[in-house]
């Protein structure tokens, strides 16, 4: 069962000392599961300082900037901290390395544009001809469609496991749910998304 944040979220704003440290206890370890995806991913070799140092970094913005005011569906607010988590590993990798550009993937996309980026590839080399846009579109729109139309419980499931990869265990550790209906509700919106875009996928 999750917890309701949004007294929380208004007491953290407020700049309540004892609101932040409970904040950061519930989502400590969403925050450092999320950065070490993104490094996992990137195939980045880091150590738990690194994972530390872009947690503290996180943290100390979110506070200082008064990010938590920005929450626009604060029923959400465990999607949203990923996100923020992996904005701020990809900046932490970007700042340590010239080697490797780690910049061809942004977490502000839209959800499912790496799916649609991974699609585009099934299409013609070359310009983008008006028929390969309107392929784009329609894909983009049926993503979107496909997580307005999940039960709130399961939207964010849907989005931590098909759009952050991350693993049944991680998402019944975030949100608090038994790992059989984490697993169940996953399994559900990967055939209903595969169902969705097989005219796009064959």
């Amino acid at each position: 069962m999750t917890q309701d944040d949004n007294p929380l979220i208004e007491r953290c704003i407020k700049k309540d000392p004892l609101a932040w440290a409970e904040l950061v206890r519930r989502y400590s370890n969403l925050i450092g599961l999320s950065i070490a995806n993104i490094f996992k991913k990137y195939s980045f070799p880091y150590s738990r300082s690194d994972v530390d140092d872009v947690r503290q970094n996180l943290l100390i913005s979110i506070w200082k900037d008064g990010k938590l005011n920005t929450i626009k569906n604060r029923r959400e607010i465990s999607y949203w901290i990923a996100v923020s988590s992996g904005n701020m590993a990809l900046d932490y990798m970007r700042s340590r390395s010239t080697k490797e550009r780690y910049d061809t993937l942004s977490m502000h996309e839209s959800p499912g544009e790496s799916l649609l980026n991974e699609l585009a590839e099934s299409l013609p080399s070359g310009k983008p001809t008006p028929l390969d846009e309107a392929h784009r579109k329609e894909i983009s729109k049926s993503l979107n469609l496909f997580l307005e139309d999940l039960p709130h419980s399961e939207r964010i499931i849907a989005k931590l496991n098909i759009f952050h990869e991350m693993t049944y265990d991680q998402i019944a550790r975030i949100t608090h749910r038994p790992i059989g209906t984490v697993s169940s509700a996953a399994k559900r919106a990967r055939d209903e998304l595969r169902r969705r875009l097989k005219k796009y996928l064959q």
